[in-house]
């Protein structure tokens, strides 16, 4: 079962390398900005908090991947919960940033920049 790789296998699992191992440190950097701004403080304690339950969740996907392992059945779970968290921190970011995005078209629009 684990012996058949193909190119779609081996560009998957270094995409998903990439992405499990950048995700926690995205919020660990956002959150040092955060805490420090008065703007995005209110964000702070839940990018700190999403860090941390990324990190952690890495861990158990770890462990769950090791096939004999009492999570092993449980990869995929751990596995999209992790995905959610930083969806979930992605999205509450977004929402943050969307107020701001108005009244930057205005200034633009009032500098003479393209619309």
């Amino acid at each position: 079962m684990f012996d058949q790789t193909s190119v779609h296998g081996i560009v998957h699992g270094i995409f998903g390398a990439i992405v499990f191992t950048f995700a926690p440190l995205s919020c660990f950097v956002f959150y040092r900005r955060f805490r420090s701004d008065q703007l995005w403080h209110p964000l702070a304690g839940w990018t700190l908090a999403s860090g941390i339950f990324l990190v952690v969740g890495n861990g158990l996907l770890k462990v769950s991947q090791q096939p004999g392992g009492g999570l092993f059945e449980c990869k995929g779970l751990v596995q999209r919960t992790i995905l959610v968290i930083f969806m979930a921190w992605v999205f509450a970011v977004a929402c943050r940033l969307r107020p701001r995005a108005p009244a930057s078209r205005q200034r633009l629009g009032e500098a003479g920049a393209p619309q």
